[in-house]
């Protein structure tokens, strides 16, 4: 498996170079993550492309203390706009009548990185995971997600979001999101978790659990310590009130992001990632509906 994820991540070291706006602060590469996506066709998916234009986002002063301040971003159209795409991978069983839980990790990066850490990482998990589960025939719907314009501010999540219909939002009952994992030396992968109770801010939280957080805790046999995050693409679920959890290394390091792609490369804990996946594919492929219920229950009443 770490073969896999090796390729996986050239692939989109070559996606990220290849594709980069060296006019702009920020890279898409949309246009290759939909060629390497095609190969989904010969999987279980159908690919549905959602197309936007994404604006560098105009961000208050207390953004790192105010999740609200996530959510109500404004648009700089100061500058000029860019089309980019979000990129939806269904299973060809998928059913509306079901519930959704959305497995995500966002595809752009910054202009100084060449995106191996943030966040070549994050999608080669929901790849894997997306092959492994390729014929998940559950009681629930598992809908791998990847994002566009992520470091703009959550524009390409919160598209998405906002443009799912009161059905879609009802059916869904969380979001888990991938983001800069499996680093050497950061002391392992955590979860940065979004307490529903107290959307407006950050500060002077006492419970950080969720729904997702205790199910993934309690099914996993590597226990994943949470604690209170921010800056996420969670964050956009967290704004319909949608349980949301985005995994990610507990020391990020973000020096090492913007070293060159080998010696980001070399960063990589490989069985860390690998672990991930076993732990992740599991918990989903084993996802029981009336479980959940119970937990949504015991931890928000």
């Amino acid at each position: 498996m770490n073969i896999k994820f090796k390729t996986y991540i050239l692939i989109f070291l070559c996606l990220i170079v290849t594709y980069l706006y060296k006019n702009k602060k920020y890279d898409i590469g949309e246009n290759g993550m939909v060629s390497a996506l095609s190969n989904a066709q010969s999987y279980e998916y159908n690919i549905d492309i959602q197309e936007f234009t994404a604006y560098k986002q105009i961000k208050p002063k207390k953004i790192n203390t105010e999740i609200n301040s996530y959510l109500t971003l404004e648009d700089d159209k100061s500058k000029p706009g860019y089309n980019t795409k979000n990129i939806i991978a269904k299973n060809k069983n998928f059913d509306d009548s079901k519930k959704t839980i959305y497995l995500t990790a966002h595809y752009d990066s910054e202009v100084k990185t060449s995106g191996v850490i943030d966040n070549s990482t994050g999608v080669s998990v929901v790849l894997e995971i997306a092959r492994i589960l390729q014929s998940y025939k559950g009681d629930i719907n598992i809908v791998p997600i990847f994002f566009g314009a992520e470091e703009l501010g959550l524009v390409g999540s919160r598209y998405f979001v906002n443009h799912l219909d009161k059905r879609e939002i009802s059916n869904t009952i969380g979001c888990i999101n991938i983001d800069m994992v499996g680093i050497k030396d950061s002391e392992g992968i955590i979860m940065w978790s979004y307490d529903l109770k107290n959307k407006n801010s950050i500060e002077n939280f006492e419970v950080n659990d969720n729904v997702l957080t205790k199910m993934i805790n309690n099914k996993i046999s590597d226990q994943i310590e949470n604690i209170l995050g921010f800056g996420t693409d969670a964050i956009s679920f967290y704004g319909e009130k949608i349980p949301a959890v985005t995994l990610t290394s507990k020391l990020s390091n973000r020096e090492i992001s913007y070293k060159t792609k080998d010696e980001q490369l070399k960063s990589i804990n490989f069985d860390e990632l690998n672990n991930l996946c076993e732990n992740l594919s599991k918990f989903l492929n084993e996802f029981n509906l009336k479980e959940y219920k119970t937990y949504l229950q015991s931890t928000y009443n």
